[in-house]
């Protein structure tokens, strides 16, 4: 299967954190999202935007055939004592994806990322114990709204002793998990767990590739922003052959920088 044929044929998404693709800046959006067919956008609403903003959005999203995700998350939420915050990011969900009959939001991406909290370190097993049964009662929540529910994690859970966080998240916390695959080395081998549980399990496992510039933390390996895209598609494409009997899908983080790495190109 050749690069383009591998374009074609994989579901893409993308994360879209910034409230100007939804007020003004729709035209490079769809334009970009068209050229390289993205089928899915996980988009953060922000606060302070309003019903009719999110629904135009939603709804010119529906007309270029580009399924919503709402997309929420902080560290925080990892912690008991913020589920109610988390029921509410769910609720909101909920109430966006009923501003019309006709073009629902398909369900709701959660970005927890508890490894960042200050206390992780010194109290790891405890924290993800809170965060497994946030989600599970989160899952719970949005299943009753009948939103399909995604939670992003890293590729290094199962080297941390926490594959038995992974099992119990894949067997009854969410209906699938996007795989932050921040390392250009051993890609394939760092998400076999991971398959291997959505497997048994059948739930969608979802591949992420950084795009950002190295700075702020993230070093060359960890991007393809250097390489480009045509590289991390290739790259994608040798995970694939490694799991052929398993329909990956390829998301990429974010969406500013595969508009300016598409015009690159």
């Amino acid at each position: 299967m050749g690069c383009q044929s591998q374009q074609q044929d994989t579901e893409k998404s993308v994360f879209s954190w910034h409230k100007q693709e939804v007020l003004n800046g729709k035209d490079d959006f769809f334009n970009t999202l068209q050229s390289f067919n993205v089928q899915n956008v996980y988009q953060y609403f922000s606060s302070d935007l309003t019903d009719d903003q999110i629904d135009s959005f939603i709804n010119e999203c529906s007309q270029q055939d580009i399924s919503v995700y709402y997309l929420c998350g902080t560290p925080e939420y990892a912690l008991s004592e913020n589920y109610t915050q988390l029921s509410q990011e769910i609720e909101r969900a909920k109430y966006i994806s009923q501003l019309t009959n006709e073009n629902n939001i398909k369900g709701i991406v959660l970005d927890i990322e508890p490894y960042l909290l200050d206390e992780f370190e010194d109290d790891a097993k405890s924290i993800m114990s809170e965060f497994y049964d946030n989600l599970k009662q989160a899952y719970t929540l949005a299943k009753s709204y009948d939103l399909k529910m995604i939670v992003c994690i890293p590729y290094y859970y199962d080297t941390q002793n926490l594959t038995s966080f992974l099992e119990n998240l894949l067997k009854d916390g969410c209906d699938g998990i996007a795989i932050m695959n921040y390392y250009q080395s051993h890609e394939a081998q760092h998400i076999q767990t991971e398959i291997e549980l959505c497997q048994k399990y059948q739930k969608e496992c979802i591949n992420i590739f950084e795009l950002s510039a190295p700075e702020d933390g993230i070093t060359e390996e960890n991007t393809y922003y250097d390489e480009g895209i045509s590289t991390a598609m290739e790259h994608f494409q040798m995970i694939q052959e490694n799991y052929d009997e398993y329909k990956l899908s390829l998301c990429f983080h974010d969406y500013h920088y595969l508009k300016e790495l598409l015009e690159n190109e």
